[in-house]
Order: C-alpha cells, then sequence, then structure tokens
C-alpha cells in the first residue's frame, strides 16, 4: 500500500541562487520569487525574469524547496514524485522546469535530478553531475498548458545509489505516456555529504526541487505548480 505525502508546494520554503553558495549552477535571476494562491490544492506560483549577467550569456537560474526536509516514509526503496505544473509569460524566455528529488540518509546525499528542457526533452542527471537526455521528448511548453508529471524513484541504501526508472507525462492532446528510463543512466553513486558540498549541513530527508532556468535573454515567465507529492510504495 502506498504512503502519501500530500500537497507539499504549500510548505514554507527557502529559495537558492548561485550567488548564495548553492551548487544548482546558472547566473541569478534579475527578479524571482514564489508566491502561494489558495484554493482548492494550493497553488505555488513561481516567476523569473531578467538576469544579473550583463552579457547577456549567463542563463539565469533559481530554486524553490521546502524550508524543512520531507520525512522519509517507509518503504522498499521506492518513491513517486508527482505534480502538476503549467507554464506562462514569455516562454521563449524559458530554457528547463527542473522538478525533482534529493533524498539525503544518514549523511548520503541520492540524487534524482531531473527536468524538461524546451528543446531536448527529459533530462536526467548521470554520475559525472551532467544532464542527459533519455530519448523522451513530448514537444516544448506551451503558454497556459497544464501537465501532470510522475518521477519515479529506486534508491538503495545498501549499494548507495538512486535512479530515475521512469517518467510519466500527460496534457491536453497527449495521452497519458510512462517513458522507462534506460538501465545504462541508472544507479548513480550517492555522494557523502560530511566530504563537502557548498550548501551544507544536509539533515537526513526529501529535498523536492522546482528550478526555474532560463534562457540568456532573461524574458519573464511563470510556473503554477498544484498537487505535488511524495508517493511512497
Amino acid at each position: 500500500m502506498a504512503i502519501l505525502d500530500i500537497d507539499i508546494q504549500a510548505q514554507a520554503a527557502l529559495t537558492h541562487t548561485q550567488a548564495d553558495g548553492s551548487d544548482i549552477g546558472g547566473t541569478p535571476p534579475a527578479s524571482y520569487g514564489f508566491k502561494y494562491v489558495p484554493g482548492n490544492h494550493q497553488t505555488l506560483l513561481l516567476w523569473t525574469s531578467g538576469s544579473t549577467d550583463a552579457t547577456g550569456k549567463g542563463y539565469p537560474a533559481w530554486m524553490w524547496y521546502p524550508a524543512t526536509p520531507r520525512p522519509i516514509l517507509p518503504n522498499t526503496g521506492s518513491l513517486k514524485f508527482s505534480l502538476q505544473y503549467t507554464a506562462g509569460g514569455n516562454l521563449a524566455g524559458m530554457n528547463v522546469a527542473e522538478t525533482d528529488t534529493i533524498l539525503v540518509i544518514d549523511g548520503w546525499k541520492y540524487n534524482g535530478s531531473g527536468q524538461f528542457n524546451q528543446s531536448l526533452g527529459f533530462q536526467i542527471v548521470n554520475a559525472a553531475g551532467e544532464w542527459v537526455t533519455v530519448g523522451f521528448n513530448p514537444g516544448p511548453m506551451k503558454v497556459n498548458q497544464k501537465r501532470q508529471i510522475i518521477w519515479e524513484y529506486a534508491f538503495d541504501t545498501v549499494g548507495r545509489t538512486m535512479s530515475v526508472i521512469a517518467i510519466t507525462c500527460a496534457f491536453k492532446g497527449y495521452p497519458l505516456t510512462r517513458f522507462p528510463v534506460l538501465a545504462s543512466q541508472q544507479k548513480i553513486p550517492a555522494i557523502d555529504t560530511s566530504e563537502g558540498g557548498k550548501v551544507t549541513p544536509w539533515k537526513d530527508g526529501t529535498y523536492p526541487q522546482i528550478q526555474m532556468g532560463s534562457m540568456g535573454n532573461g524574458l519573464p515567465w511563470t510556473l503554477a505548480v498544484k498537487q505535488m507529492k511524495n508517493i511512497w510504495c
């Protein structure tokens, strides 16, 4: 039986940019932030605009994450991270929407980083910390197009690895599609957080993350997120 941790998008939250010592990459936007929109399944509205890189060569990025990590609930090493999101504004400024999960267990960080790239489709991080495509591209996001995304993870606390085993996507005009990730792109080794990492100390728990990554043009766009939940299987 699955155990649910629901409405994560409504939690008290913090933000990161490269300028505050985090390791998310990119240059800080000129303006960014989030607010909560009350209603059924309270919506998390995020926005970004402009760039602090005067050359226009940098890619603005910032990240939302819960102020207190979500719990790691009884499970068999299996987790699904599900959410709905809708993009708005000028999507010529959108590069990626990163919606992923980091687990920290006994001081080890398990990386489940994944994102949707407007040009390349879905991507995950490999063992070298590089973004790689998985071959699943349902096409670029459009303004006001609501998408349902599910990331499926498997993690091994003995072998200390984490895998994105499948990605599911659905939106109007596109059927619910589950895409299995190649075995060769799985089993990413965990990192001992006591040996470094710019953001310390890491507390044990689950870290859902929403990151907006923009093109160098810094055109303003938004991301509305709701029904964010962890499904412990």
